[in-house]
Formats: C-alpha cells, sequence, structure tokens
C-alpha cells in the first residue's frame, strides 16, 4: 500500500474501532471452530458476551441440515469461501434467519475464517441511482 504519512499504527487502530463499530456482525474463528474474537455487533445479535461465546464452537447457534454442515467442512477442509443463509438462535432461545459469508484469512499469519453475517430481513444492498 502506498504511504499516506501516517503511521502504520494509526491504520490498524482506525480499522480495529471500525470493525468494533460495524453494523454487520463480524467473527474470527480457527480451524477447530474455535472463536478468536467477534465484534459488539455479532455479540448484541447473538446475545452472548465475549466470555460466552468463547466457550462455545463456531456455529454451534445455527440451524445448520446436514447439506450446510457439509459444506461447512469442505470449507475448513478446502480453506474456500462459504456463503449462504440458515437460522441462527440467540442465546434467549430466539430463532430469525440470517445471509452470511465466511472467507479465510490470516491472523497474525495463521490461518483463521472471518465470518460476516446479517438478519436477512435487513437489505445490505441497495440500488444506486445514476447521477444525472
Amino acid at each position: 500500500m502506498a504511504s499516506t504519512g501516517v503511521p502504520e499504527v494509526v491504520h490498524d487502530t482506525l480499522l480495529a474501532e471500525a470493525w468494533q463499530n460495524a453494523h454487520v456482525a463480524a467473527v474470527v474463528f480457527d480451524e477447530g471452530r474455535t472463536y478468536l474474537t467477534a465484534n459488539r455487533t455479532y455479540l448484541e445479535l447473538v446475545g452472548y458476551s465475549r466470555d460466552e461465546i468463547a466457550a462455545l464452537r463456531a456455529g454451534a447457534n445455527i440451524l445448520a441440515d446436514e447439506e450446510g454442515r457439509l459444506a461447512y467442512l469442505d470449507l475448513i477442509t478446502r480453506r474456500q469461501h462459504l456463503d449462504g443463509s440458515a437460522p441462527l438462535r440467540r442465546k434467549d432461545g430466539e430463532v430469525f434467519m440470517t445471509d452470511y459469508v465466511i472467507v479465510p484469512t490470516l491472523v497474525s499469519r495463521m490461518p483463521f475464517f472471518m465470518a460476516l453475517m446479517w438478519p436477512t430481513d435487513e437489505p445490505r444492498v441497495r440500488p444506486l441511482r445514476a447521477v444525472q
């Protein structure tokens, strides 16, 4: 990336703050499905604290069918991109549909996965209008 004259630590700090305050839920987990971190939106979406999700396996609150489980295993073994929709159960038992995308990433040069998700009824893409 081209130098902006701003120290790299400032960029990292801005990105960390943007991650925490994003309007999309985001989590990072390893190949064993152990959570590394989650942003505030994810914690609010699922109703768990950071300490509580640390004791869960990533995806444990997703109500996946056999096809979904096989897709997840394929993602893990081939380190591929995965996206779709799935019902998610909150800590309080409420179930609702989510859309998600899961991609492989590196954290400190170690392989991890990052998942972004949002309730299905919240559109993430809005049509753009041409400027006249």
